[in-house]
């Protein structure tokens, strides 16, 4: 499904599941991200969390926290949960004798006893551990940092990588074509960047996937904006055949869909009872975000349950006609 390319004019896939970091956007989860942690290491803390959901950025922000604290003279080393049993220190530390940093990726993977021993490792001066991972990684060092003051200050201080906001789907998706090649003006209207961002969660993994998908919507019926109607016609798509081009974490799973439907549930119920409190402490640029966050959801909630049903109980007359064109309502 990359016959957009040609047709808008893109020398490879804008949207790929590897991170790259020349495609790097810079979200301010992102730069929040990246902020707290650069504090906690300028107080030298040897200890340090990052979670997040599958799809929202993590290896990504690993990747670009490497090349930002290149330039700071740090020597960084990246393992992954699988392969951490093998590591030894001196496969990373410097000769010189810099400050080391190791990041363990999908550290969600690991038992506390194994964790324990990681944190251990790391208590020598001049050494440093990002464990990166979903949110049960915290849960499970909470559960084992009862009788531990260090680890339980380590988990208190945890940092959560967040999703895009409803007002960066629009130059996130811009951003990624115009790095491929892409001399195009507004690629959506408001209708599809909010259906795009209530059926992605924000997620960019997901919101990668949906778009490849109503590009090539798109580009069958010689069209050069993404509307709501293509956007429905993506997820649709992806519903049916969750196994399609990978994986998953993917807006494809039916499951997922209904999983992301009742939680959008309770953020509006978390977001009404907070309301009053991020009015009185939030800055403003985090207030505007969470209102207009809010109201799209509240506005697409029925869209959501729409394509909910239709992926349980699919129209006997399919959304497509018999040369495969669109049928958009």
């Amino acid at each position: 499904m990359v016959a957009y390319l040609a047709t808008m004019g893109l020398a490879e896939r804008p949207f790929r599941l590897e991170p790259d970091l020349r495609f790097l956007f810079p979200a301010s989860a992102q730069r929040a991200a990246l902020h707290a942690y650069t504090t906690l290491l300028a107080g030298r803390e040897r200890l340090a969390v990052l979670t997040g959901q599958p799809g929202v950025g993590k290896t990504t922000f690993a990747r670009l926290l490497e090349a930002h604290l290149h330039g700071d003279g740090i020597a960084v080393g990246y393992w992954r949960a699988e392969h951490i049993d093998g590591f030894a220190w001196s496969a990373v530390e410097a000769p010189d004798g810099r400050r080391t940093l190791l990041m363990v990726d999908e550290a969600q993977r690991l038992d506390a006893d194994r964790l324990r021993r990681l944190a251990d490792k790391a208590d020598r001066p001049g050494r440093h551990m990002l464990l990166i991972g979903r949110a049960e990684l915290v849960a499970r060092m909470r559960s084992s940092a009862v009788d531990d003051p260090r680890m339980m200050r380590v988990v208190d201080r945890a940092i959560r990588l967040q999703p895009l906001t409803s007002r960066e789907i629009v130059p996130y998706v811009h951003h990624r074509l115009r790095k491929v090649g892409w001399t195009g003006g507004r690629i959506m209207n408001m209708v599809a960047c909010d259906r795009l961002f209530l059926a992605s969660g924000g997620l960019p993994r997901a919101v990668g996937r949906i778009c490849s998908r109503a590009l090539a919507l798109a580009a069958i019926d010689g069209a050069s904006e993404l509307d709501g109607a293509r956007i429905d016609d993506a997820v649709a798509d992806l519903v049916r055949r969750p196994k399609d081009e990978g994986s998953g974490d993917q807006p494809g799973s039916t499951s997922l869909l209904h999983a992301r439907l009742d939680a959008l549930h309770e953020a509006l119920a978390r977001e009404r009872a907070r309301g009053d409190r991020l009015l009185d402490d939030a800055d403003r640029e985090r207030r505007r975000a969470a209102q207009l966050d809010l109201a799209a959801a509240q506005r697409l909630l029925h869209w959501l349950g729409r394509v909910r049903l239709e992926a349980a109980d699919p129209p006997d007359a399919g959304r497509r006609d018999g040369r495969g064109q669109g049928v958009h309502r």
